[in-house]
């Protein structure tokens, strides 16, 4: 079959789907390398990866023993599908990869601070199972986006590829606990969504106030009273 769009071809459609079984067959025998390819020759007559092909070959790449630092994230995180061809930057698992691999590239920076903030708001629930929360698992029976069942698909499912490229990288789950416990949409163990993000409002008062140096006395007790009167609204 020739490259390119050969989707739009209804004849040609069966061989597409046929890659894209076999692809995702593959990665549930453990079989990551033989899946990568069969989504790569899916993708070559696809270019509009009508079926998700680029979703199964983030995974296999992410699950090659390189993981995050395989130079290939960066590709596929930079390639463009769809029938307008954009940069996918919709679904929690583009998001949260984006972030992680920049912070390998570049370390703890500004950059790198905003994309993961972006994930989280995104979908916050990655980040409470990242971190080992205790969350109701109750979820819609299809997955919609910015949910916990699209989280459990990225941290859980799919080989689990999620949580092991976090947990693996050193230093990214400090990090990102300290990012998510400064965002609104932060979701703490054990807490309602509304006093979880008291809480945070509450962290970012502390820092604010007591994180500087050589700020007024009055300022400092205005900060601690705030937040001790978040700790009471949360008692």
């Amino acid at each position: 079959f020739a490259k390119g769009n050969q989707y739009s071809f209804v004849p040609c459609r069966w061989y597409v789907r046929a890659l894209f079984y076999a692809g995702s067959f593959h990665l549930l025998i453990d079989d990551a390398k033989g899946a990568d390819g069969l989504f790569q020759e899916c993708l070559a007559v696809d270019v509009h990866d009508k079926l998700g092909a680029r979703h199964k070959q983030l995974i296999c790449v992410l699950l090659d023993k390189n993981g995050i630092r395989n130079p290939r994230v960066s590709n596929i995180l930079k390639a463009k599908f769809g029938d307008d061809q954009v940069i996918d930057d919709t679904f929690t698992n583009w998001k949260y990869t984006r972030a992680l691999y920049y912070f390998v590239s570049k370390g703890k920076c500004s950059k790198a601070d905003k994309l993961l903030m972006d994930a989280i708001d995104k979908n916050p629930y990655v980040a409470s199972l990242l971190l080992n929360h205790d969350l109701s698992m109750e979820t819609d029976l299809l997955m919609q986006l910015g949910t916990i069942s699209e989280a459990t698909e990225y941290v859980k499912d799919s080989c689990g590829y999620g949580n092991s490229t976090w947990t693996e990288t050193e230093g990214a789950i400090a990090w990102l606990e300290i990012l998510y416990c400064h965002h609104p949409k932060a979701i703490l163990p054990n807490m309602t969504v509304d006093c979880s993000r008291l809480l945070s409002k509450g962290t970012r008062i502390l820092d604010n106030y007591g994180g500087s140096k050589g700020i007024p006395k009055s300022a400092l007790d205005k900060g601690i009273a705030s937040f001790w009167k978040l700790l009471d609204t949360l008692g």
